[in-house]
């Protein structure tokens, strides 16, 4: 038995899921072989696994089996299955299995099957990035502003009551409140330089706030009205 000690795995399917085209090749009769030539045969690839016995039919059709691509991972030899009708034929010494070892034909198909699925993912998030751009987005009429709005100025200096703020000069907030202050009893009789036009867009702000407040109120009614149908 020139396989004594030699501890051996095998993944020999063609097609997974079917039958082998070739019964040399299925995996009772390669087990058969090995145990006969004294190897051990394990299902499991680990460490202590020489070799795998595969054939280029299964390299080649297939995305690599577990087992192939444990042995990719742990280093262990691939090796064709006429290394092993070869062994049989020499019954003397074990047959150098340089020249029958598949692992980097093992290998190439591992990254080019990789390659393939990354290919195929990539694809994949193009259509469905695609089908959202081209989704219809509903328009909600009510939402928004449906004109421009002028909030005046937002600056802290109107918190701190400070009308002298270098930035805020001609601030139509400033403005108003100089004016309120220089018609107050003790400015009277000063000199007013507010224009009056600021006042009053002042308060048109005031009105186009309370009219878009009254639409939105509108528009929740009518929505709570409607789901409550």
């Amino acid at each position: 038995h020139i396989l004594n000690g030699i501890i051996i795995a095998i993944s020999t399917l063609d097609i997974q899921g079917q039958t082998h085209s070739n019964t040399d090749t299925s995996y009772k009769s390669v087990m058969k072989k090995s145990k006969g030539l004294g190897a051990t045969v394990t299902g499991q690839v680990h460490k202590r696994v020489h070799f795998v016995l595969s054939s280029r039919t299964t390299i080649q059709k297939q995305h690599l089996t577990q087992r192939l691509r444990k042995a990719i991972k742990k280093k262990i030899p691939i090796l064709d299955l006429q290394w092993l009708h070869d062994c049989e034929i020499q019954q003397q010494r074990i047959v150098d299995y340089a020249p029958y070892d598949l692992t980097p034909l093992a290998i190439q198909a591992q990254q080019e099957a990789s390659s393939t699925d990354e290919k195929r993912s990539d694809a994949k998030s193009q259509e469905q990035e695609q089908n959202h751009n081209d989704e219809e987005i509903e328009i909600d009429e009510y939402a928004g502003w449906s004109e421009p709005q002028e909030f005046g100025c937002c600056c802290v200096c109107h918190e701190n009551g400070d009308d002298n703020c270098k930035w805020c000069i001609n601030c139509s907030i400033t403005l108003l409140q100089k004016q309120k202050k220089k018609s107050s009893p003790q400015h009277k009789g000063a000199s007013i330089d507010v224009v009056p036009v600021e006042e009053e867009k002042a308060e048109n702000n005031e009105k186009k706030k309370d009219k878009k407040k009254k639409k939105k109120k509108d528009h929740k009614k009518k929505k709570d009205k409607k789901s409550s149908q």
